[in-house]
C-alpha cells in the first residue's frame, strides 16, 4: 500500500501538525455570569453570581442555536440575594420545558437590566450556552440506520459546587418520541433499566415512542439514571440540517432539589422538547481531547483525529482520489487532506 505524505514524513512533522490542529478554531472561555445553565429531563436551572445584591436580571434567549439570530427578551427574571435567601449577588430560577417560554437546548443566554428593559444587555461574553448533562443522551447519528447504543436519561445535572436533581417519582410515565418526517426507532431488543436502586418498567417500543413508568427510587442520592438499550435510530435527514428532535412525554411528578435543598415540584401531562441529536457530517471524526468518536461539532478535535487515523492508515482517513475529488484509491497522500478540509469546513458552515 502506498504511503505517500506518512512514508515521508517524519515525527517531528506529524507534531507540528498535531499542534496547528489543536490551535485552529481555539477559543478561550471568557467569564459569564450566568454561571450555570443545564437542561434537565423536564426543566432547565439557571444560576447567576456576582451580580449586584437584591436587583432583578432578565433573561434573554438567542433567537436560533449558538448564539445565532440575535437574542429576545423573555419573561423570566432572577432575582438576587440575600433578601430571596441566596447568597449576595446570586439567584437562579427554574424553567419548565412546558413553560409558555421555554429555553431551548444548543441556544444561548444573556442576561439584561429587568429595571430598565431597554438598556443594553449587560451580559459578557454575548451569551452563555445551554448545555444538556453530559454526556448527551447518545452520540451524533448520520443519515439512514444507525446502529443501537445506550440512550441515557440523566437524573442530576453537576457542575463544580452545583447538584440539580429531578426525582424519580413512582408511577410516573415517560416517553421518547421521535418524529416521523425526521426519525424512528429501530427495535433490536429495546429494554430499559436503572442505576443504582432505581425501578423501571418498559410499556412500549415502537418507531415513534418509547414508553416506560417508574416503579420504585428508594434513594436519590448517588443520582440514578434511566438507561434504554437495543434501540437504533433511522434518520431521514441529511447533514447540515436542524437535526432529530427527542422530545420527552411525562405523566406525573417530580420534584426538584438544588443542592439537596427542594425548589419546586412539576406535575404535568405532555410532550416537550428535549434536545435534538446532530446529524453528522463526514468530517465530524473527533470529540473532546481529540479522541476518534462523533460530538456533532466541528473543531479541532477532528483534525487531531483524523490525523491519528491518517497515520495509522486507517482506512476512514482513504477519502481522497487524484486532484483532491471525493473517493478512495489506496493511497494516503495530500488527497486525503485536501478532501477532509472540504468536507469539514461543510460542516463548519451549516
Amino acid at each position: 500500500m502506498r504511503h505517500t505524505i506518512a512514508s515521508t514524513l517524519r515525527s517531528p512533522t506529524r507534531t507540528l501538525l498535531l499542534a496547528a490542529a489543536a490551535c485552529l478554531l481555539g477559543a478561550a472561555t471568557a467569564h459569564a455570569d450566568i454561571t450555570f445553565a443545564r437542561r434537565g429531563n423536564l426543566e432547565t436551572q439557571v444560576i447567576i453570581t456576582g451580580k449586584f445584591p437584591n436587583t432583578d436580571y432578565r433573561i434573554y434567549h438567542s433567537n436560533l442555536p449558538s448564539g445565532g439570530g440575535g437574542y429576545t427578551r423573555t419573561g423570566h427574571i432572577i432575582r438576587t440575594g440575600p433578601d430571596n435567601g441566596s447568597p449576595t449577588g446570586s439567584g437562579s430560577i427554574t424553567i419548565r420545558h412546558s413553560d409558555s417560554e421555554p429555553v431551548r437546548a444548543g441556544h444561548h443566554l444573556q442576561l439584561g437590566d429587568a429595571n430598565n428593559p431597554n438598556a443594553p444587555n449587560d451580559q459578557h461574553p454575548s451569551g452563555v450556552p445551554i448545555e444538556f448533562p453530559a454526556p448527551d443522551p447518545r452520540s451524533p447519528v448520520v443519515p439512514g440506520a444507525n446502529p443501537p447504543e445506550p440512550i441515557v436519561l440523566r437524573q442530576a445535572m453537576q457542575a463544580p459546587g452545583v447538584m440539580v436533581i429531578e426525582t424519580w417519582d413512582p408511577g410516573t410515565v415517560y416517553q421518547l418520541v421521535l418524529d416521523p418526517a425526521e426519525a424512528s426507532w429501530i427495535n433490536a431488543g429495546c429494554a430499559v433499566s436503572g442505576t443504582g436502586d432505581l425501578q423501571v418498567q418498559l410499556l412500549q417500543c415502537t418507531a415513534q415512542n418509547i414508553v416506560f413508568q417508574i416503579m420504585s427510587e428508594p434513594t436519590m442520592f448517588p443520582p440514578n439514571d434511566v438507561v434504554i438499550t437495543g434501540v437504533g435510530v433511522q434518520v431521514q435527514g441529511q447533514p447540515c440540517g436542524p437535526g432529530v428532535g427527542l422530545r420527552l412525554g411525562f405523566t406525573g411528578t417530580s420534584s426538584v432539589f438544588l443542592n439537596g435543598q427542594f425548589q419546586t415540584q412539576i406535575v404535568g401531562n405532555g410532550v416537550f422538547d428535549l434536545t435534538r441529536l446532530p446529524v453528522s457530517g463526514p468530517a465530524d471524526v473527533g470529540r473532546q481531547g481529540g479522541v476518534a468518536g462523533r460530538d456533532g461539532r466541528y473543531d479541532n478535535n477532528d483534525f487531531i483525529a483524523f490525523i491519528d487515523m491518517f497515520f495509522a492508515e486507517n482506512p476512514g482517513a482513504d477519502r481522497g482520489a487524484q486532484g483532491g475529488v471525493p473517493g478512495m484509491d489506496g493511497q494516503f497522500d495530500n488527497n486525503d487532506f485536501i478532501v477532509f478540509i472540504d468536507q469539514f469546513f461543510a460542516g463548519a458552515n451549516c
